[in-house]
């Protein structure tokens, strides 16, 4: 009897630490969609002709957090929300790579993120990740049920 009081007590030590660990990391991942979100409604603002300051733009697009946790998070989260993020930062990568590996601005954005031009697509991209953030990250600095502006 003593064994199994000390398994279960084990048990959920470690689960309260992997909550405690994926708050953390979710924490980090929090930040930068917001950094993120911010730096496409600014490229909403450019004109797309304006190919200087476009990759200007793009180039503050961060995936640092993510590349940091995502092996972590694979582990820590259900594979549905792992998923959302997974789709979030492969479109915004997709848009890094096509706009620093094109010469022409407008064709890479319109191929890889015509997306980043319009509200609806900004939309699309934060909805899902916005939900699993504030899931797990209820003490986030921001308005509860937002993420950037779009309600979650």
């Amino acid at each position: 009897m003593g064994a199994l009081v000390a398994h279960t007590l084990r048990e959920r030590a470690e689960n309260k630490r992997e909550e405690s660990e994926l708050r953390g990391l979710l924490r980090l991942i929090a930040f930068e969609v917001t950094h993120n979100d911010q730096v496409m409604m600014d490229l909403r603002k450019v004109d797309q002709k304006e190919t200087a300051l476009v990759k200007e733009a793009i180039d503050n697009l961060r995936t640092d957090a993510w590349k940091d946790t995502r092996v972590r998070l694979a582990q820590l989260l259900p594979a549905g929300e792992f998923n959302h993020l997974c789709g979030y930062y492969i479109r915004v990568s997709r848009l890094i790579y096509a706009v620093r590996t094109h010469r022409d601005v407008e064709d890479a954005t319109f191929l890889y993120g015509t997306w980043v031009f319009s509200r609806e697509g900004q939309h699309d991209m934060t909805e899902n990740v916005g939900r699993v953030l504030m899931k797990y990250v209820r003490d986030f600095d921001t308005d509860p049920g937002y993420i950037g502006n779009y309600p979650v």
